[in-house]
């Protein structure tokens, strides 16, 4: 493992990241926060470039008032006050 995406925030939003990250090492952290492992960090901007997309065409009005939003080199995304960020792994 190289990296992790860090999803943290309000319950419901967290949720709604991990359900829209397409990722297959996801382990339960504290306060309903997930930590999802990747081989690479390119697969976990893939994966955060991909959870945008859909959840931007599931939610349109919500994404059009502001509450998806992604950073342009895909480090990022928030979903209304959660938000899932790619971590390195320290070795």
């Amino acid at each position: 493992m190289v990296c992790f995406i860090h999803v943290t925030g309000q319950i419901s939003g967290n949720f709604t990241l991990a359900r829209a990250i397409d990722c297959f090492n996801v382990k339960k952290g504290n306060y309903n926060s997930f930590l999802m492992f990747f081989d690479s960090i390119k697969e976990a901007k893939k994966a955060l470039k991909d959870a945008f997309y859909y959840l931007k065409s599931e939610e349109l009005d919500f994404y059009k008032n502001g509450g998806i939003r992604k950073d342009k080199n895909n480090n990022w995304l928030h979903y209304d006050a959660s938000k899932a960020e790619i971590n390195k792994l320290n070795k």
